[in-house]
């Protein structure tokens, strides 16, 4: 699938946000813009620390993996950087994709095997490790919803919360990962921070009625499109663990 997008929050509050504790954010990605609301304690992580996430993934992997992240926030002082909680934008440009293929979604296990099998000789460790709770699609906002739990990190289990909106230019993914354990649970927080999520006019998507054609709902398949939102943060976590190791 190609590239795609991310998004991180802070266990401070539980609810949603009120508006003077948050801020709103604008974050480039290809063929537009969006902007989205969180905490006002979180900051943005330099674009180089982003570019260079990305050229060590590609290194890491032998070239495998070309994950390219548009955006990363965290919350201020958060040691050691780019720890969980964080929020991930990654948007990608691979074309506009009909929303009718996703009235039918695979199952957790069709999208954790394909996942796996993605990652081959990547060196990203994925099978034994990350598994799809559940997938979802919503129609009004036009966006594919999936819930993962990763085990074997350095921060223990993970919950990673990736919501794929559908765009006139393909897509923008944004993944929201935080500790099983953490207290108290953001669930509420990530839902703000999502519900919050706007795209400019050129990158907006819009149904069309030739959505519903038959060739239209051929491919990319839904699995394909899943499978490739959770390489994304997938890969990220082997690049943090990677470089951890090579550090210590």
């Amino acid at each position: 699938m190609g590239r795609v997008a991310t998004v991180v929050v802070l266990a401070l509050t539980v609810g949603a946000l009120p508006s003077s504790a948050a801020k709103i954010e604008r974050v480039h990605v290809p063929g537009g813009t969006l902007s989205l609301e969180i905490p006002s304690t979180w900051s943005r992580v330099p674009p180089a620390e982003l570019d260079l996430r990305s050229l060590f993934a590609a290194e890491a992997t032998g070239g495998a993996t070309a994950e390219v992240y548009n955006a990363a926030f965290v919350p201020r002082g958060t040691v050691p950087a780019l720890a969980p909680p964080l929020l991930l934008v990654q948007g990608h440009q691979n074309g506009r994709m009909s929303w009718a293929r996703f009235t039918r979604l695979p199952t957790p296990d069709e999208i954790d095997s394909q996942a796996a099998a993605r990652l081959v000789g990547s060196g990203v460790p994925f099978g034994d490790r990350a598994r799809v709770q559940r997938v979802a699609f919503d129609r009004e906002r036009y966006a594919l919803e999936l819930t993962t739990r990763v085990d074997g990190t350095p921060w223990g289990p993970l919950d990673v919360r990736s919501t794929l909106f559908l765009t006139s230019e393909g897509g923008v993914a944004i993944h929201a990962l935080s500790r099983m354990d953490a207290q108290p649970p953001l669930d509420d927080m990530w839902r703000s921070v999502i519900t919050s999520v706007r795209f400019d006019e050129q990158l907006e998507y819009r149904p069309r009625a030739r959505d519903l054609w038959p060739w239209l709902l051929a491919w990319p398949a839904t699995w394909y499109v899943a499978a490739a939102v959770v390489a994304g943060f997938a890969t990220w976590l082997s690049v943090r663990d990677r470089r951890r190791r090579d550090i210590s």
